[in-house]
């Protein structure tokens, strides 16, 4: 295995998303590699339940920001230099594949969920990356968050 020099962390904004950029640091860090955090906000446009798609209300930018203050946010917790956040707008799995080219990653990291029941019959962004990416991808096992009892 040759050593690797850029990792791209592909998060969630939320708990998981933290829990794997915990791991992909310290993954950046055994390596000496370069980490770039990406969070892909997907675009849905809503549908009324008639058929029809309702009007777009435009709340991207206000998303973007969002993410970005959170992840730049967990960078100042762990000691990540947060000019290594980018978010975009775009299919999450296409999304994360075409950065990790354009900035040429040789591993990206996901989280990997396990899925039960009717979840198991869709389509899921691990998989998705994998089957598209040109580099390495690392599926990383994220835990479920325990609810108390």
């Amino acid at each position: 295995m040759s050593e690797y020099q850029h990792i791209l962390a592909a998060v969630e904004a939320n708990e998981d998303g933290r829990k794997l950029l915990i791991r992909a640091q310290a993954f950046a860090q055994r390596f000496r590699a370069r980490l770039s955090i990406l969070h892909v906000i997907e675009y849905l446009p809503m549908d009324a339940g008639n058929g029809m798609v309702l009007p777009a209300v435009d709340i991207s930018s206000q998303l973007v920001d969002q993410s970005r203050v959170l992840l730049s946010g967990w960078c100042t917790e762990l000691g990540i230099d947060p000019a290594s956040v980018h978010v975009t707008i775009d299919n999450i799995k296409s999304g994360i594949v075409s950065y990790a080219e354009r900035y040429a990653n040789d591993l990206i990291m996901v989280g990997h969920h396990r899925h039960h029941g009717l979840s198991s019959l869709f389509s899921h962004t691990e998989e998705g990356v994998l089957s598209r990416a040109s580099c390495d991808v690392l599926a990383v096992a994220i835990e479920p968050v325990k609810s108390a009892a």
